[in-house]
């Protein structure tokens, strides 16, 4: 969780500029920046995944298919990985 979390804090600064430049051209909007990190062994910071889904306005119902759907691809992406170090 820790290296999610560090990744999180990184794409946070990478965009920071961009956001700031966005604000600038576009002063009559809010700009949001909505991270999605998420581990290769199918870990995810689901709070912020929740939270940015909100924001994006996923209806609470549509989130638990959602988040499913991701842990089984990242999982899928893993088998992969795996099976192809043999």
């Amino acid at each position: 969780l820790e290296c999610l979390k560090k990744k999180f804090q990184e794409k946070e600064e990478k965009y920071a500029p961009l956001r700031a430049e966005i604000t600038a051209l576009l002063p009559d909007h809010e700009v949001e920046q909505a991270t999605f990190i998420a581990g290769v062994k199918g870990s995810i910071m689901e709070r912020e995944w929740h939270e940015n889904f909100r924001r994006l306005r996923v209806d609470d119902t549509e989130w638990e298919g959602i988040k499913t759907a991701a842990i089984k691809q990242l999982l899928a992406v893993q088998h992969t990985l795996w099976t192809a170090r043999r």
